[in-house]
């Protein structure tokens, strides 16, 4: 099974793909954090917010439609004057792809369509 600590892992890893010299430790401490984000979703449980929920685990905030959301806002937050040596478009990438990995990882696991049928959060139900 997937855990914070495997996203966090799996994160790093594709950033050799993105990596410079001089590149700030934040942009891999980002990368990490944007991997594991998407899993707190389950506060939602003790909230009454079922599992096939909009909001529900698994449901948004395992979408590419957030992936690319939370690398745009963690960008605008934390690296509002940029990054050196790496550039916004290749840092959007590597924050997208972060996330978006930690998010297919589910649907790899439980060998089903899932979340890649998922591009707007819409929750995903064989028949």
């Amino acid at each position: 099974m997937a855990s914070a600590f495997s996203h966090a892992v799996a994160a790093l890893s594709i950033g050799t793909c993105f990596y410079r010299p001089r590149i700030p430790k934040r942009v891999w401490a980002a990368a990490a954090i944007c991997s594991v984000l998407p899993d707190l979703d389950v506060i939602g449980f003790p909230l009454g917010i079922r599992y096939g929920d909009f909001w529900g685990h698994r449901g948004f905030t395992h979408s590419l439609v957030f992936a690319a959301l939370l690398a745009g806002v963690v960008i605008f937050i934390w690296f509002r004057r940029g990054a050196t040596s790496i550039g916004l478009l290749p840092l959007f990438t590597y924050l997208f792809l972060a996330t978006a990995l930690a998010v297919e990882t589910y649907t790899c696991l439980a060998n089903s369509a899932g979340t890649l049928l998922q591009p707007a959060g819409i929750p995903y139900s064989p028949k």
